[in-house]
């Protein structure tokens, strides 16, 4: 029996390359792709962006933006805190309504101290971004809200601005 090297494997397969044509292919038109985009469950994206003050016990920001008998999905969340020198994140937090349940989701917090702030040496800035699957009813308010320890003695600190992305889709 006689095996084949891989220098010879790789010499045939080069003899490949190029287009490939199936017999009876047909080209297809695709004439409305929204349709195809909601078979793969794809409907209405949305984002929104919330600026939140805080204080060293925590704050909340919310809106009710899920409209008639559209049901909302959060597919990523992102966080961005400044806070001084001395305070540290210690939760973030989104809130949602499903079947007349309300639930509190924590994202998770990989460092709480901080980076350097972008308002200079003073402040340390925390980022969070997370890929979630949060789902809110129609006509329910879904809430932002973080909690920081530690000094709140300068004015407009700490703060958060989070992000919400994903998509609206209809229900029955």
């Amino acid at each position: 029996m006689k095996f084949l090297t891989p220098l010879a494997i790789a010499a045939f397969a080069a003899t490949l390359a190029g287009p490939a044509f199936a017999l009876g292919a047909t080209p297809v038109t695709v004439t409305n792709p929204g349709d195809i985009a909601k078979a793969a469950g794809i409907q209405r994206p949305f984002q929104l962006t919330l600026s939140c003050p805080s204080n060293a016990y925590g704050n909340g920001c919310f809106t009710a933006f899920t409209q008639g008998a559209q049901r909302l999905v959060i597919e990523y969340v992102s966080v961005r805190c400044e806070q001084i020198v001395g305070q540290a994140v210690t939760a973030l937090e989104v809130g949602t309504s499903v079947g007349g349940a309300g639930a509190t989701h924590e994202l998770t917090i990989g460092d709480r101290i901080g980076s350097q702030g972008y308002y200079g040496s003073g402040t340390r800035e925390v980022n969070v971004g997370r890929k979630v699957r949060l789902y809110a009813d129609a006509n329910t308010q879904v809430s932002v809200s973080s909690t920081f320890a530690g000094n709140s003695g300068t004015p407009g600190y700490p703060f958060c601005v989070y992000t919400l992305s994903g998509q609206q889709v209809d229900v029955p």
